[in-house]
């Protein structure tokens, strides 16, 4: 097995974000806590939902920060998922708070359920299990691509296009300009901007250098692009 690596750079970033969550964050939801006790059920699972979740969230930064990172799979080296820092730590929370709270909370949901009495009529227990089976099976597929995750190395070299890179391009087509964050497929976010490498643009400009353009074929028809500059955020 071997271990991820994380720069200097990005343990710094993780510091900063596990202080803010300690103190800022933290005293932010134990107050919506307070205030949902007197609100409806469904209110008050929300803010415990996002309590339970920032509190995955620093158990992960104080792990990553301690050194405990998740090993990587060998086998699987160079077909792994590609991550950046950031998109580590998202996986990493979501599979801990699934593991934790989210599966005793579907496991009490079914306790409860049962309750009601014949379970070939009871659409509560019916829900429940359906969650709990949805619940099992992304932890497994959490596990999985955590296993050959590929951290991106974001304070590399600008001189060329790569996963990590921030992007500022000309839209010749449309006589547009545009900053897209080239990451991993699981960030992708078209509407932050996020696009993964594997996406027609990002295919096209992986690899390019600052004034390259490229044609990019998208289900809207075929673009023209020119590369105005690359930085590392």
């Amino acid at each position: 097995m071997a271990n991820i690596q994380i720069s200097k750079d990005g343990e710094v970033k993780l510091r900063r974000e596990l202080e803010y969550l300690q103190t800022v964050k933290k005293a932010e939801l134990e107050e919506a806590l307070e205030v949902s006790k007197h609100l409806s059920d469904a209110e008050q699972k929300d803010a415990r939902e996002e309590y339970e979740k920032a509190a995955a969230r620093i158990a992960v930064l104080e792990e990553l920060i301690s050194g405990n990172i998740p090993g990587k799979d060998v086998t699987s080296a160079g077909t792994g998922i590609k991550v950046t820092l950031e998109g580590l730590v998202n996986l990493m929370a979501e599979l801990d708070y699934l593991r934790t709270s989210k599966r005793q909370e579907v496991k009490e949901a079914i306790k409860v359920a049962k309750g009601f009495g014949d379970l070939s009529e009871n659409s509560e227990y019916d829900e429940a299990r359906e969650e709990q089976g949805k619940v099992e099976s992304r932890i497994v597929e959490l596990e999985e691509m955590l296993k050959s995750a590929e951290l991106i190395d974001e304070s590399g070299a600008t001189d060329r296009v790569n996963v990590g890179s921030t992007v500022r391009i000309l839209n010749i087509t449309r006589n547009k300009e545009i900053e897209y964050h080239i990451v991993g497929s699981t960030e992708a976010n078209a509407s932050l901007g996020r696009i993964s490498d594997q996406s027609p643009i990002g295919k096209a400009i992986i690899g390019e250098k600052v004034g390259s353009e490229v044609k990019v074929e998208t289900p809207a028809g075929v673009i023209e692009l020119k590369i105005l500059e690359i930085s590392r955020t």
